[in-house]
């Protein structure tokens, strides 16, 4: 285990989940028991409940994954995956104004392919 403590939100979705969480662990070095993982429909770009965030960085997380897919996402009916991506980006910068000075990813996944970035 690393001494880095993490948070990722992703979408709950059956496809994705799991590749979001092993891409976010990979890309920071992180083990997957070393960040805590929320999921909801939607991922990042419906999450508006802050409970979850505000409790990681309260036990030490400085390094977040902010996670969302095309391909159908059924937390967002009828948004296109370059909508949904755009949405992302917006949320990124949301976060990364909310915590300054720490590492911020930004995950974007569709049924062909996973995109991880430092945001």
């Amino acid at each position: 285990m690393s001494v880095t403590k993490g948070y990722l939100s992703a979408c709950m979705d059956k496809r994705f989940w799991l590749k979001v969480a092993q891409a976010f662990a990979e890309k920071t070095g992180m083990e997957m028991t070393d960040f805590w993982l929320e999921t909801n429909a939607g991922g990042a770009n419906t999450q508006n409940n802050p409970t979850g965030e505000d409790y990681a960085v309260a036990h030490g997380a400085q390094v977040f994954g902010w996670g969302a897919h095309g391909s159908v996402c059924g937390g967002q009916p009828g948004v296109s995956d370059d909508d949904s991506k755009a949405i992302l980006l917006e949320k990124i910068q949301e976060k990364k104004l909310k915590f300054p000075g720490n590492k911020h990813y930004g995950i974007f996944l569709t049924e062909e392919k996973v995109e991880i970035w430092e945001a």
